[in-house]
């Protein structure tokens, strides 16, 4: 009886396991998304945009300065921000907060 008891117990710890790892995986992370350029001047592009359904981009001050809908686009204008540190909200297709990233505006040189 103990011994078939522990058999389960280990079986329902090892299924335990297995699914956390499969979860993990599956939600992107950070690393998984990218800005470029960065410093950026007049576009800005997101490296796997296929997993997200909206960007958004916050001043240092929390102030929403812009918002985009991802529908197939490749690149994204900034060049009417002033220059200086923004924040970039990825949302994802489950209107989830996938990440948010750091760009840096610069004016053309």
């Amino acid at each position: 009886m103990k011994r078939t008891l522990l058999i389960i117990l280990t079986c329902f710890y090892a299924q335990f396991v297995f699914s956390q790892n499969s979860l993990q995986s599956a939600s992107p992370k950070k690393a998984d998304f990218m800005i470029y350029p960065n410093p950026a001047v007049d576009n800005i592009s997101i490296s796997n945009d296929d997993l997200v359904n909206k960007i958004n981009i916050y001043s240092l001050t929390g102030k929403q300065v812009k918002s985009y809908s991802v529908d197939g686009h490749t690149a994204y204008p900034i060049d009417d921000l002033p220059n200086g540190l923004y924040l970039v909200q990825l949302i994802g297709k489950n209107n989830a907060k996938l990440t948010t990233l750091r760009l840096n505006k610069r004016s053309a040189e």
